[in-house]
Formats: C-alpha cells, structure tokens, sequence
C-alpha cells in the first residue's frame, strides 16, 4: 500500500483525470479517514490556486470546509482533506424541491457565511448546487471560497460581492424548484426553464413558492429591473432573515431533518467513469477548493473549522443550523487526572491548542474503553484567561467511539465534580461540537473523556484541537 510522508495511506482510487487523481486514505497517525488530491507538478491552474489559498487562508468561518495538510514537492501536490459525510444541495435537491422553509433557512446559513468573508475582501465567485453541503448531523458547509474560481479560471467580474448575490440566489432558485437557473456545466439538476434568454422566476417554475422567496431570487439574481437589487451576501442574508418571519411555522430546521443516506460528496471507492466536467466539479474542486487555506492556515493560525461529527443522543451536543458565535482563545490548557496518577502526556497538551489538526494530545493506553476500569475519566482544562458567555466548544478527537463530557466552572478545580455539565456526547466520531444551551458564564473549561476509541489491542484517545465558541 502506497504512503504519503510515511503517514498518509492511498487505499482506493476514486477518480482519475488529466494531471490529477483522487483517492480515499486514512491518516496513519490519528487514525482518521482523509480525501487526497495528487496534482501533477504541471497543474494547468496550479499557480492560481496556490494563491486563491493563500488568499483564502485569512477567511474564519467554521461553515467553511478546511484542509488538513499539503504536501508539495518537485513531482507534484498532494492535498489532504477532511472525509466529510453529508449531502450537497445538489443531491437533495434531485428528488425535487425542498420544504420553503428549509430552503431558506439552508441558504440563509450559506449568505452569513460568504457574508463573513466578504467583510474580509473574500469571495466564492463560483457557486453551485455542489458547493453548498450539508453534513450528517445537519451542519451547513460552504465549499470552495476562491478556490473554486480560481481552479475553473470563472472571469474577474463574477468574484465580487454581487457576483456571489447573484450565486445565493441561484441556490435558493435550486433549494425551491429542484432546477439550476445557472451554467449548465455547473449542476447536474435540470436546467430552468428560460424566457428572452434569462431564467423565469422560481414561481413560475413551481406553484405555491412563497411570494416573500421568489422576491429574494428575482432581487439577487436580477431577474426584475423594477424590484431593487440585493448586491452582497449580507444583504441576501437579511433578506432571507425578513422571509423567514413571513414563512409558515413547520417547526423544521435543516438541523432538524433526518440526515441524507449516503454521503455523495464521497464516491464511493471505485473507479468510475464520470463525464470530464462533473468529475472536476465534484472531486478536484471540492478537495481543492478546501487545499487552499492550509497553506497559509497551517503556518499562521489555527484551521477554519469543523470536521465531521457524530453526535450522542444528547441534546447538548447535537448541531443545530444556527452558528455558534465567535471564537474564544484559550489562554492556557493542561492534563486532567486526579484519580490517577495526576499526570497524563503533559508534555503533548499544547499540541491540542496549537491550532493544526496534525498534532494531538493523547492519553495513555488502557485494556477497556472505560479506562480500563481504573477511573471515571481523563481529559483537558482549559483556561480562556477571564470568565465567558461559552455558547459550544468544538473538539477535533483522535479515532472515533470517544465519550466526552464538557464541564464548567469560574475557578480552577482540583475534581471533575468542581465542575458542572453543560453538554455531553457519546461514541462521538472525529469531531463533536458541544453546544451549552443555555450558554454558561465559566473561565475554565474540562474536557472530560469517559469512553476511548480502540487503537490496536488496547484503548486510547486524544484531542487535536479545540475551539470555544461564545454564547
């Protein structure tokens, strides 16, 4: 079997293209399902998307899908990704339409998200049904910021704050009708119905699409020269806010729905034969367009965010559509083991608040899952330096099948009892984000691990990074 600096395993190719290939792999180190992209040294755009990363890099948006590491040497690139599972709006809309109300809410999630960029200069530039994602657990996930323009070199007018308007609308468009008013090259969905060479109105498309929505894609798309125009994600964004009070209460969020089936943002690991332009699309582009930030990402701060989660039955920890808010710093972090020996890998704690998802925190080895019996638990305290509103810590985890339990306090404690739960999780996966409803005043913050992963013949697990979200 083939390996990547002696770490990364190459197990199935995916897919194959010109000067470029995409496998399935695991991550040797921590144990963990990765995507890789090997890009051929003569990459016809190469030199574009390295910079769209750089560039992209300097985006903070836990919606926006990151990458995990790049490899980069005279033959070629290899860019590691995380194995996210969940469905693309491309995928869910194939059925037909989606309930109004989940469409707004859905793009609504994706116009805050480029809303955030924008306000730092960035855009996507390139939207499309199969960059909108939609994880397992009901997280909502914008693929591609830059890079995804850059890679399909879309002309400088479109990477712009209307330009991705325009794009928001034409996922509503899709989210409402199950058709693509856009490039035909771009989506699989069948194309809108068009009149005098642009798209008719999604009401047109579709009976009984709410007034207050088809206002919103005609407005962002500029499909009526009378109705005023929306020209920035935010203003997308608070449209959508103002339509969502209009719309009938159904009482189901994105978060809320049953998760897709199957991941299709994941081939399955076979080879297969995909038409040259939905192949780029939906492979190069979803793990190139993610390479981008870790360029910059892994050198200068801490990833984007979340990787994929699978969450307890706890109400805590489930994700919800809404976002958490912004991120806290932890000002110091260390072991936890007071019914052991007090110690625990010390020396490897920053490597969990170092910001980079290639190093970890790990604890020992034990023979059971519970810790071999021998305690209720070990873990991490954290110190965010003054005491917080803390709305959801995110923790990136080494193998899957960790119990976690997140604890609470305004002083340092000396017992896991000190502090209070605020949010658990069970036989959780690579990432679980634990959300404090309601949020928690607190400066100290416990991971506490009860249940480990099996590694081998025994059982150990870890934590690779960590991000606390304000309430």
């Amino acid at each position: 079997m083939r390996r990547l600096a002696h770490r990364y395993a190459l197990e199935d190719c995916v897919l194959e293209a010109d000067r470029w290939s995409y496998w399935r792999g695991v991550d040797d180190t921590l144990h963990r399902p990765v995507g890789l992209v090997l890009l051929d040294a003569d990459h016809p755009h190469r030199a574009d998307v390295l910079r769209a990363a750089r560039v992209a890099a300097g985006a903070e948006d836990h919606r926006l899908h990151r990458v995990l590491d790049v490899l980069d040497d005279d033959e070629g690139s290899c860019l590691v990704v995380e194995w996210l599972p969940g469905a693309a709006l491309e995928e869910l809309a194939a059925p037909g339409p989606l309930p109004d109300a989940e469409a707004c809410a859905f793009v609504r999630e994706a116009a805050w998200t480029l809303a955030t960029a924008d306000r730092q200069g960035l855009h996507h530039g390139a939207l499309a049904p199969r960059w909108l994602l939609r994880t397992t657990d009901g997280r909502v996930r914008v693929i591609g910021l830059e890079t995804v323009a850059a890679l399909t070199q879309v002309p400088a007018d479109r990477r712009c704050s209307a330009g991705d308007a325009a794009g928001l609308g034409a996922l509503l468009y899709a989210a409402l009708t199950g058709r693509w008013p856009g490039d035909r090259q771009d989506s699989e969905l069948p194309a809108a119905p068009r009149a005098g060479g642009r798209p008719v109105r999604p009401r047109q498309v579709r009976a009984g699409v709410p007034t207050v929505l088809d206002d919103v894609v005609a407005r962002a798309m500029a499909l009526d020269a009378r109705a005023q125009p929306l020209r920035s994600p935010e203003e997308v964004a608070r449209a959508l806010e103002a339509a969502a009070r209009a719309l009938p209460e159904d009482g189901r969020e994105p978060s809320e729905r049953p998760g897709p089936p199957r991941d299709p943002g994941q081939p399955e690991p076979s080879r297969r034969n995909w038409p040259a332009a939905a192949a780029l699309a939906v492979a190069v582009l979803l793990l190139v367009a993610v390479s981008v930030a870790v360029l910059a990402a892994l050198r200068e701060r801490g990833p984007a965010d979340q990787r994929r989660a699978a969450p307890s039955a706890s109400a805590s920890a489930t994700a919800s559509a809404v976002a958490p808010g912004s991120v806290l710093g932890v000002v110091s972090a260390r072991d936890f083991d007071p019914d052991g020996n007090g110690s625990e890998n010390p020396e490897q704690v920053p490597q969990a608040v170092d910001g980079s998802a290639g190093t970890a925190w790990r604890t020992l080895s034990y023979s059971r899952a519970d810790l071999g019996g021998l305690k209720p638990g070990v873990g991490l305290l954290l110190d965010l330096g003054a005491v917080e509103q803390v709305g959801a810590v995110r923790a990136d985890l080494v193998g899957r099948g960790t119990s976690i339990e997140l604890r609470a306090g305004t002083s340092p404690g000396t017992q896991a009892e000190d502090f209070i739960t605020v949010a658990s999780a069970r036989g959780v996966g690579d990432q679980v984000m634990l959300r404090v409803d309601p949020p928690v005043q607190a400066r100290y913050l416990l991971l506490w691990l009860t249940a480990l992963p099996r590694e081998g013949t025994g059982y150990r697990g870890g934590v690779s990074d960590v991000a606390v979200f304000r309430g």
